[in-house]
């Protein structure tokens, strides 16, 4: 290569080339010794162990790119983060800046070192904690995981001398927009290391120029991978990502950082049929997907053991996850901490506001296939669960690390034909968190608004309006003797008077029977209004009246009452007292009226002076009000299917939050 420098290695004599100015030690391929470069020699430290197979998709000497910016594969080291095996590529980048590339859960993440200072100690930054850091731009940076490292391997060049068994401590952070960064402890003995950059998807890296050949399959054939405890085959479909696997035959769980299955522990577990099996390929939201692993876990509130399913999906752009709870499914991927705002009992995501559901200690109890973490039996962590139906948001913390998760409800039907699984999904027991309310208020108030509307156009341009004419006003002669009379006996209460009806007769029937003058009932007017207004107190006025066709003679007759009897309170109502009736089913012609008034009152300082009265005679627009009252109740009936609505509405999520320990 153009522009590297040649030495021979100061154990073996071996050939070593370097083709990075930044790079500060190399292991040599020949002797594996780590040799250090300084000003004015070579040095060796140490040898490093062989390194860990781990199918690893890239090798040194590799060429690629980022976007425009290409790049060479110079380094790899190897670290054990207590989850087995992880490697991290020394890169030189076109301009002469290096960085570390590093691939996990499907993703790339690219990291330069930054000179800075004033950074958090390892023991301030606990998973969740956020901030802004000195060198890390204006990213508001959440920590999302802190663990402890140890140096297994090593090979090529690399821009520090590195020890075999060397210690360390580390964070990780990310950031709103895919940032990602890390913090290096090291062993304390020094400042800490700070490097920033960005992750990347798996497309938007290509690769120029192998080094080596083709690189190892993601397929392992299944016979040539058999359970150490039984025997029995052990499907490994993901060969350079999984960490544990499960013997689905008799339940021993497996590890595989090392490329090689080793038995662990025996699983005590009650054997579960999932009903995606393992291996099965489909297309699942666009994206091919295939699942490798099932897992049970459940929680406990107040004694009561609830249990769900979750699939685990391999795509290539990353993992996937279905969670399956009474029948519901949610379809779940990784969320970046950093985007996500805890606001309360709220929060904020992707545009999104969810509402807190509920908080668990939730713990695994069940596991087969494969994973790319070290999954056990027993593992627990703290869950609290976020709705905006149909969308989940999910945060799992644990002492070491915190991850969010994203995810949206689907239908068992979609599920089952994503997959092409035989049969019909199982039928919803419940109510599930992101579950769609089925119940909609659009519909029913857009109904009801839209068929109102035309209503009331059909009222207005089909109503006959009749303009209301009086026919005859004037006052009624009322008789000066009342009909009958009120009276105290003994010490009644006016109550008792009201309660007993203590009503006596008085000098018996008076007759003051009047007429109105002539007046003319028109065509359009077959129903008149006749109505009384008076000051009378506390008391009734009734008149025998009758409607004289003067044409043909014939009567039509009717009682109008006034009835203000009442048990307490004022005996004088104030004056404007009125009452009415319609009389209908009259022919046109000219008409009067003839009047018969009789009244009582309530015996009182009121005294016995009659009452005034006025009698009105009008046209009345029977069919037009008898219209409106149609109208007023097709009205209400229209209305009915949204008050229906909301009640369904409002009993679907009475049962989707009785399961939220949210109060």
């Amino acid at each position: 290569m153009e522009g590297e420098r040649k030495a021979e290695c100061p154990n073996c004599g071996g050939p070593i080339a370097w083709r990075l100015g930044a790079s500060a030690a190399q292991v040599c391929p020949f002797c594996s010794f780590t040799v250090v470069r300084t000003d004015r020699d070579l040095s060796v430290i140490g040898k490093v162990a062989d390194l860990v197979p781990t199918a690893a998709p890239i090798t040194v000497g590799d060429h690629g790119k980022i976007g425009e910016t290409g790049f060479q594969v110079a380094g790899r080291l190897q670290l054990d983060h207590g989850k087995g095996p992880w490697d991290e590529w020394y890169v030189g980048l076109d301009g002469g800046r290096w960085a570390w590339l590093a691939r996990a859960q499907g993703h790339w993440y690219l990291t330069f070192p930054v000179q800075t200072s004033g950074l958090p100690t390892w023991e301030q930054m606990a998973p969740g904690n956020s901030g802004k850091l000195t060198g890390g731009g204006d990213h508001e940076w959440t920590a999302v995981e802190r663990g402890e490292s140890q140096m297994v391997s090593a090979e090529g060049e690399l821009p520090y001398p590195t020890r075999p068994g060397e210690q360390g401590r580390y964070v990780d952070l990310q950031a709103a927009g895919g940032g990602f960064a890390t913090i290096d402890y090291g062993d304390g003995t020094e400042a800490p290391h700070f490097y920033v950059g960005q992750q990347y998807e798996a497309d938007q890296i290509t690769w120029t120029e192998a080094a080596m050949g083709p690189r190892p399959t993601e397929k392992v054939a299944v016979d040539k991978l058999r359970c150490p405890t039984c025997g029995g085959p052990v499907p490994i479909m993901v060969p350079d990502k999984t960490e544990r696997a499960a013997c689905p035959a008799c339940n021993s769980l497996l590890d595989f950082s090392q490329g090689a299955l080793s038995f662990l522990s025996q699983l005590n577990q009650q054997p579960l049929t999932p009903y995606i099996p393992l291996g099965t390929r489909g297309t699942l939201l666009g994206e091919e997907v295939m699942c490798i692993g099932f897992m049970e876990r459940a929680t406990i509130v107040e004694g009561v053991t609830y249990a769900w399913r979750e699939y685990l999906l391999h795509a290539d752009g990353g993992y996937r996850w279905i969670l399956e709870d009474s029948g519901n499914f949610t379809v779940v991927q990784a969320a970046n901490p950093a985007d996500v705002r805890v606001d309360g009992s709220g929060t904020q995501y992707g545009g999104k506001t969810y509402r807190l559901y509920s908080t668990a200690f939730v713990f695994v109890r069940y596991v087969v296939g494969e994973f790319y973490w070290q999954v056990n039996v027993g593992d627990r962590s703290d869950a609290t669960d976020y709705i905006a139906p149909p969308f989940v948001l999910s945060e799992e913390r644990t002492a070491k690390e915190v991850n969010w998760s994203a995810g949206k409800y689907l239908p068992g039907e979609e599920i089952w034909k994503a997959f092409s699984l035989p049969g019909s999904p199982p039928s919803p027991t419940d109510v599930a968190p992101g579950q769609p309310n089925p119940v909609s208020l659009k519909f029913p108030m857009v109904f009801s608004a839209v068929a109102i509307a035309l209503l009331a156009a059909v009222f207005f341009l089909t109503q006959r309006p009749v303009p209301t004419e009086v026919l005859f006003d004037g006052p009624l002669t009322m008789p000066a003797i009342a009909e009958q009379s009120m009276v105290t006996r003994g010490n009644a209460t006016a109550t008792t008077i009201a309660t007993t009806g203590a009503i006596v007769s008085s000098s018996g029937p008076t007759v003051n029977v009047s007429y109105s003058p002539t007046f003319t009932v028109p065509e359009d007017a077959a129903t008149l209004r006749v109505a009384i207004t008076s000051n009378m107190g506390n008391g009734w006025i009734g008149i025998a009246c009758a409607l004289v066709n003067e044409g043909t003679g014939t009567t039509t007759e009717f009682l109008l009452e006034q009835d203000l009897f009442h048990g307490a309170g004022p005996d004088v109502y104030a004056a404007g007292n009125s009452a009415a009736v319609e009389v209908g089913n009259l022919t046109p012609g000219q008409y009067s009226l003839r009047m018969d008034p009789r009244w009582a009152r309530k015996a009182s300082t009121a005294g016995t002076a009659p009452p005034t009265a006025n009698i009105r005679v009008s046209t009345y627009d029977a069919a037009g009000n008898a219209n409106q009252s149609c109208c007023c109740v097709a009205g209400f009936m229209l209305i009915l299917p949204l008050p229906f609505a909301f009640v369904r509405r409002r009993l679907f999520e009475g049962r989707r939050w009785r399961n939220s320990n949210i109060g």
